[in-house]
């Protein structure tokens, strides 16, 4: 009888403080919301989509849009038909990141132009020392930069987030443009390995050349009666076989 009186108990008193759980619940839902609609900072986007045909690159669209609106700017294509895999290997290395936070760009917040790191790090006043770069590296590649590709189709969808829309915006024009170049870079790389091989080949064919028309002068000279002898006769026409 006195634990069904207790029970009874607990449950009277979990009744009387339910509203008040109830209303302390949907207060910090509340709190939540208006945190989030007009204290927490916004993300503003600018992306970028490589459409693939085949193996080459077709077309490229781009938005730019966040909580206001969106721009209606266009931003500037890939030259060249790169893979789907050296776009993503470029966009995804330390080195292209490196580059970009060294990259100056105006900041609302700060009111000028400064290095995309001193905006990452949010401090005007720290200097590109390796300790710095390697923070804002790694910001750039986990939080502003955002890189995916469908299996299916290849395409590929650059997507830049940050916490001003021009900057945003910016950075994807600037991300367009270096991608651009260090495609350009990589085939020219190639150009030239394929050019060094082709000269090398070309110089040891010559030296080749040279070295049998030689060895046929050499042994027309030593031997003035080929043709009294088949052995020598045959040694001739393998030479000039060779001499083409």
């Amino acid at each position: 009888m006195d634990l069904n009186l207790k029970i009874y108990d607990i449950i009277n008193e979990a009744k009387a403080k339910l509203p008040k759980l109830i209303a302390i619940v949907f207060s910090i839902i509340g709190f939540a919301l208006i945190y989030l609609v007009f204290l927490y900072p916004p993300i503003f986007k600018s992306s970028a989509t490589i459409v693939y045909s085949g193996n080459k690159a077709s077309s490229i669209s781009s938005t730019s849009s966040n909580i206001m609106g969106s721009f209606g700017l266009s931003l500037p294509s890939i030259s060249g038909t790169p893979s789907p895999e050296i776009v993503i290997q470029i966009l995804n290395s330390d080195s292209f990141a490196r580059t970009m936070v060294q990259k100056q760009f105006f900041s609302e917040k700060f009111s000028r132009e400064i290095s995309l790191y001193n905006i990452i790090l949010d401090d005007v006043d720290i200097t590109a020392t390796n300790e710095y770069l390697y923070q804002a590296k790694t910001h750039f590649k986990q939080e502003t930069l955002l890189v995916s590709k469908d299996r299916l189709t290849n395409v590929i969808n650059i997507v830049i987030q940050t916490k001003e829309a021009k900057l945003s915006y910016d950075i994807a024009l600037e991300v367009l443009s270096l991608l651009n170049k260090s495609f350009n870079i990589k085939e020219q790389t190639r150009a030239n390995e394929k050019a060094s091989f082709i000269e090398e080949r070309l110089l040891f064919e010559q030296e080749k050349l040279s070295s049998l028309e030689r060895e046929y002068i050499e042994f027309q000279n030593n031997n003035k009666s080929i043709s009294q002898s088949p052995a020598l006769k045959m040694k001739e026409k393998s030479i000039e076989r060779e001499l083409g």
